[in-house]
């Protein structure tokens, strides 16, 4: 299991699409918290995350993967994120369709179907607006089928949001209680809230399926995406550790890609100099002064 979030996020002039989710899978007695659960697609201006059973998951998404690779129309963008979104539904519902499983354990599967969803998100150029689906299982017509989160047009404030996993519910309320916390109304747009509700019930140890540090991926109106290593602290005063979708770097590994602070969400300058003192810290120099145009920037 695990949660994840894709939003919109309107933040001053910045306007781009968020998705953010923790870290663990969990089964047979184990826990494995720096696990990747937001792909790359072959083409850039979409992301693909998943929640729920990774034995029903892996297969189907590396699959949706596969499908787009084979079609030159589909992976240079020719077909827009919503034809895409047909093709995602399609493979899905084949690799399941052709999953074989025992007749004594039809019940379980059924049951493992309905506790994995998929999300899909990114830019369309046809209608110049993201789009966020979820691709969940339907009881009643016993297939995924995606529901969809419309986004405001573009110049107003959109709270365009999706939530997946199995603690859902936990994470909505939490949501709700942050905005209203805030002084904010289902009118006014986003900025990293979602983040910050995932950052604080992965710390909240409440949740046993929820864990390892955050994965972050933004796609933008250029039509392409970013995954950000992120600053992870197990608490709010603990050591700061720069991770990469949910894995700790290694010591020799180098910060080459955009960074947040899951303290300081919206200040990427904060998290450069983080990540950069960290690493010369591990090589046993001491960091020199930072100017202020190199803080600030």
């Amino acid at each position: 299991m695990t949660l994840v979030f894709a939003w919109v996020r309107n933040s001053s002039d910045v306007r781009e699409m968020v998705v953010a989710s923790d870290s663990r899978l969990s089964g047979g007695g184990a826990r494995w918290d720096c696990c990747p659960k937001i792909l790359s697609l072959p083409r850039s201006d979409a992301v693909l995350a998943f929640a729920g059973i990774t034995d029903i998951a892996y297969p189907a998404m590396l699959q949706v993967q596969r499908a787009i690779e084979a079609s030159p129309a589909v992976a240079s963008r020719r077909y827009d994120i919503t034809q895409l979104a047909d093709i995602v539904e399609n493979v899905l519902n084949q690799m399941l369709d052709i999953r074989v499983v025992d007749r004594v354990l039809l019940e379980s599967a059924y049951l493992e179907k309905a506790a994995t969803m998929f999300i899909l998100g990114g830019w369309s150029w046809r209608y110049q607006q993201f789009q966020i689906w979820k691709y969940a299982f339907s009881k009643k017509e016993r297939r995924y089928v995606r529901l969809k989160r419309d986004s405001h047009r573009e110049g107003q404030a959109s709270v365009q949001v999706q939530i997946g996993g199995d603690v859902t519910g936990e994470a909505l309320r939490e949501f709700n209680l942050l905005r209203a916390k805030s002084g904010l109304t289902m009118n006014d747009a986003l900025d990293m809230e979602p983040f910050e509700v995932l950052r604080d019930m992965i710390r909240s140890g409440k949740y046993p399926t929820v864990g390892g540090a955050p994965q972050v991926v933004k796609v933008y109106r250029h039509m392409n995406a970013d995954f950000f290593g992120v600053i992870w602290r197990n608490e709010p005063n603990g050591e700061a550790v720069a991770t990469y979708g949910g894995r700790p770097l290694l010591e020799y590994e180098k910060q080459l890609f955009p960074l947040i602070d899951a303290d300081s969400p919206s200040d990427h300058a904060r998290a450069k100099a983080l990540a950069r003192a960290q690493q010369v810290r591990r090589r046993g120099v001491v960091p020199p002064q930072t100017s202020h145009e190199e803080s600030s920037g």
